[in-house]
């Protein structure tokens, strides 16, 4: 829950946040706004596609996801230091790609976890408590954006984020509560 937890609020923090952070951070027209902040989620699809391909060939859910996670910082990082517009819609394309493997890892992940019969009972209170801390995510970032009166400031705390959550999901495979299935 916490992995999910802490992922949740970077993709709910850069979502809601995405369209101001574009206008007033990096100074896109509203006209621009159109294509700029749609763009960012077409890396969400192809990230399913590829993390969801890699998992299921590969059978190391946890190992994917961990990555995918440290590479979503690392693109955080990259927006941080860019200005160009079109290179950071496609920074920001690759935060999305890297954000969305946890999704469908996490829950197939804990069906390995628990018994058959708790399993809806485990998504569904994983998915709510996850969600429900995701709302934090827009929160901290414009409270932080607010009282430095920078938009990028609120980005490392995105990047700690993320690597908390993808050292979780590590340390909670090392230490044999999730299992990846070599099937």
């Amino acid at each position: 829950i916490s992995s999910f937890s802490l992922e949740t609020q970077v993709w709910w923090g850069l979502s809601l946040w995405l369209p101001t952070f574009l206008l007033l951070a990096r100074g896109f027209t509203e006209n621009e706004l159109i294509w700029a902040a749609s763009l960012p989620y077409l890396g969400n699809f192809a990230g399913l596609a590829v993390g969801s391909y890699l998992s299921d060939r590969t059978g190391r859910r946890a190992a994917v996801t961990a990555s995918f996670l440290a590479l979503a910082a690392v693109a955080i990082l990259v927006v941080t230091q860019i200005q160009g517009k079109v290179e950071v819609v496609f920074a920001l394309a690759m935060v999305f790609f890297f954000l969305s493997v946890m999704g469908p890892n996490v829950f197939t992940m804990l069906q390995g976890t628990c018994r058959s019969r708790l399993t809806c009972s485990a998504t569904g209170l994983v998915n709510g408590i996850a969600n429900g801390v995701g709302a934090l995510g827009p929160i901290l970032f414009g409270t932080i954006a607010s009282a430095t009166g920078s938009f990028d400031s609120a980005l490392p705390l995105m990047i700690v984020l993320l690597v908390a959550s993808a050292a979780e999901v590590v340390h909670h495979h090392s230490a044999g509560h999730q299992q990846d299935d070599h099937e």
